[in-house]
């Protein structure tokens, strides 16, 4: 493959364009006009110094995502500093930011802050959201959807507790006068309806908020499984 000329008298966003163009094409070779010794490109999997191994790093990449391309979404230039938002697809066929192979489609949003000085790129920092590329890869669960209104009207809905963070997994109906009761296992604990338990006419009625303060106050992570309580008794925050 011919090396592609930089081009030459441009803005540094323009230069940047090119860049990318040059990346679809996987010609990392080219690409290698752009840096010197001295550019440092920080990646979500490890930190390159110098041309060499930034043009390394693209042909493991091409070689892990053959069908690998990257559409530019928004670019802003400020003197040396651009930033590019992108978006990247392929199918994930070789080893990539230290995962084996999946065979599974990519579709992965990140940004790149460049400093470019004198037609060179003097540093980059990358930013994948990896939260999107694990679930794509199956290293995490799948996105959850919101849950419909007529679902949360239900009365269905739970709060899980892990390790001290609060997380509403679906809809909880606050008007609805109900006991909420704790279980602990070793390192979670889950709050679930009971309807079966009604509360007194006089006691103040649940928010969401309150849900989850007084689950923060009144519940220690790792502390007996089994442990049950009624929320209501602990003290307002």
């Amino acid at each position: 493959m011919a090396i592609a000329t930089a081009p030459t008298d441009v803005s540094n966003a323009e230069l940047l364009r090119w860049a990318f163009e040059i990346l679809n094409r996987h010609d990392a070779t080219s690409l290698g006009q752009l840096y010197t010794s001295e550019t440092v490109e920080r990646f979500p999997d490890r930190t390159c110094h110098g041309g060499d191994e930034i043009v390394a790093y693209f042909e493991d990449v091409f070689a892990a995502v053959p069908d690998w391309n990257i559409q530019i979404v928004g670019l802003a230039e400020q003197g040396e500093d651009v930033f590019v938002q992108w978006h990247m697809t392929g199918t994930h066929s070789g080893p990539l930011l230290g995962v084996a192979p999946t065979g599974k489609a990519l579709a992965i949003d990140g940004i790149d802050h460049f400093v470019v000085r004198n037609g060179k790129v003097v540093s980059n920092f990358v930013v994948v959201d990896q939260l999107q590329y694990a679930r794509q890869i199956g290293m995490m669960p799948p996105e959850r959807l919101r849950t419909p209104a007529s679902a949360r009207r239900s009365g269905s809905g739970s709060v899980m507790l892990i390790c001290g963070a609060c997380v509403v997994r679906s809809g909880m109906d606050a008007h609805r006068r109900s006991s909420l009761a704790i279980e602990e296992p070793s390192c979670s604990a889950a709050v679930r309806r009971s309807d079966s338990l009604e509360l007194e006419q006089k006691r103040a009625k649940l928010t969401r908020a309150d849900v989850l303060g007084r689950v923060l106050l009144g519940v220690a992570p790792h502390r007996g499984a089994g442990r049950k309580l009624d929320l209501l008794a602990l003290p307002r925050r």
